[in-house]
Order: C-alpha cells, then sequence, then structure tokens
C-alpha cells in the first residue's frame, strides 16, 4: 500500500506534466490555424487576381468590338488592315503563326488607357480579319444578300499576379444589312497562352 507521503509526489508529477502539455498543444493548434488563415487569404487574393484580368481581357474585347463598329467602311476592312500595324492584321495561311501567338505582335496591340485601376498592366487587343462572306439566308427563308466581315479579337488582361486571355469571333455586315449571324459569333478563354 501507499503511505499518505507518497500520493502527493505522483499528483505533483502529473499537474507538471500537464501544466507543459496544454500550453504546448496549445500553441501548435495557434500556428495550424495562423498557416490555414494565411493559406486562405493567398487562395482568395490569386481568385481575385484572376477574376480582375477576366474583367480586364473582357472590357478589352468590348472595346475592339466597339472600334471595329465605330471604324467600319463600307468598302471593306481591305484598306484598313492592309497596312497592318496598331494591332490589326491579316488572316494569315494555315502554315503560319497566328498574330495572338506571336510575342512581338503584343508589342503593337491596341492598349486601353486606364480603364483597369487595379489592374498591373492595362487591358490590351489584337484584331484579325478573317475573311468576308456573303449571307443570302437558307433555302427555305432566302434573303436579300448581305456581306459580312469576319474578325478574330483577341484581348489580354491583367491582375496583379495573374493574366487571361479571351478571343471572340465578331461578324459585322457591310451597309444596313442585319443578320443574326452577326455581332459576337463566339467566345473563348484562351489557356496557356505564355507570352
Amino acid at each position: 500500500m501507499f503511505s499518505p507521503r507518497t500520493r502527493p509526489h505522483r499528483q505533483r508529477g502529473i499537474v507538471l506534466l500537464v501544466s507543459l502539455a496544454l500550453p504546448t498543444a496549445l500553441a501548435v493548434g495557434g500556428l495550424a490555424a495562423a498557416q490555414t488563415t494565411t493559406l486562405e487569404l493567398r487562395m482568395a487574393r490569386n481568385q481575385h487576381d484572376a477574376a480582375l484580368a477576366l474583367h480586364a481581357a473582357e472590357v478589352a474585347l468590348s472595346a475592339a468590338e466597339a472600334w471595329l463598329q465605330a471604324n467600319a467602311d463600307p468598302a471593306g476592312p481591305a484598306t484598313l488592315f492592309a497596312a497592318g500595324g496598331n494591332g490589326l492584321h491579316e488572316a494569315v495561311g494555315y502554315d503560319q503563326v497566328a498574330p495572338w501567338r506571336d510575342a512581338s505582335a503584343w508589342a503593337g496591340a491596341q492598349v486601353l488607357a486606364n480603364v483597369v485601376p487595379d489592374a498591373s498592366a492595362q487591358p490590351r487587343y489584337l484584331v484579325e480579319w478573317l475573311g468576308t462572306r456573303i449571307d443570302a439566308g437558307s433555302v427555305v427563308n432566302p434573303q436579300p444578300p448581305v456581306v459580312i466581315d469576319t474578325f478574330r479579337i483577341t484581348a489580354r488582361g491583367a491582375g496583379n499576379r495573374a493574366w487571361a486571355t479571351l478571343q471572340t469571333t465578331y461578324g459585322l455586315p457591310r451597309g444596313r444589312g442585319r443578320r443574326a449571324i452577326t455581332g459576337r459569333l463566339s467566345w473563348l478563354e484562351v489557356d496557356g497562352l505564355g507570352i
């Protein structure tokens, strides 16, 4: 049997062990919570940057579409696009590199002036004239022919650490003809551009 004198020594040892283990456990838990909070803040910041870059690229797409509408020539875009430069390019063949894939073409792209104040760089765009076609409706529903010029617009937007590249195909009728196949025909987010 234990005498009453030995029992308090054991209790003091357990109290010492608990008094050292409890603050250690609280410190480890606090560090884990701080790391989790830091990680969540980084994730939120990255998500904000990606959303900002996507917004900036969409602003550039809309600006390019408005520019095409404002500068539409009834005779067609041949003279405007033949000179090139200023982010305007004619379509290239299948065996050539598209301007939007060429880093040097982005140096001459149209840059929007301070439309996205939080971005690390202002959005920019390139416009390629892909060609012209005539829309006369369908066999079932023939319409008066309308000449439609087709363009590819590529826009890049930046956050602080993120880039977004969007591309749209845009149909612009010459003259007064309007069809359902004009305006924004497609929309695509381009990944892995790396320029």
